[in-house]
C-alpha cells in the first residue's frame, strides 16, 4: 500500500505542483486548501505538509493541535512558509521539519523521503 501525504496549502498552484511531484515519487497524495478534521476512525495520513499561513488560522496552531492529540501526535509534519523565523516557528510547534518557500524540488523530496521512506 502506498504511503499517504496530506498537503494543507491555500495556494492552489503550490498544492498542484507538490501533488504532481510527490505522486511521481510514489506517494498517495491528498490536498486541501485549509484544515480538515482528522477523524481517528478514518485512515490517517502518514505525513502532513502544512503551510504556516492559511486563511483563518496558522499552520503553527494546527501543528500544535495535531501534536497535542495522542492519535495524531506521531504523524510527521513538515511546516512550510515564505515568512521569517521558520525554524523557530517549527521548533515551537513541534513540527518534524520545515521547508522555506519558494522551495527546491530536491529539498522537498529528500525531506519527505527522510520522514516517510517508501
Amino acid at each position: 500500500m502506498k504511503k499517504s501525504i496530506l498537503i494543507i496549502e491555500d495556494d492552489e498552484e503550490i498544492r498542484n505542483v507538490m501533488n504532481m511531484i510527490l505522486t511521481e515519487e510514489g506517494y498517495n497524495v491528498l490536498t486541501k486548501p485549509g484544515m480538515i478534521e482528522l477523524d481517528p476512525k478514518d485512515e490517517l495520513p502518514d505525513l502532513i505538509i502544512l503551510d504556516n499561513y492559511l486563511r483563518g488560522q496558522t499552520g503553527h496552531d494546527i501543528c500544535m493541535q495535531l501534536k497535542s492529540v495522542t492519535v495524531t501526535a506521531c504523524i510527521p509534519i513538515i511546516l512550510m512558509s515564505a515568512g521569517n523565523n521558520l525554524n523557530e516557528t517549527a521548533v515551537s510547534c513541534h513540527a518534524d521539519a520545515c521547508i522555506s518557500k519558494p522551495f527546491d524540488i530536491d529539498d522537498l523530496t529528500s525531506c519527505v523521503k527522510e520522514l516517510l521512506p517508501l
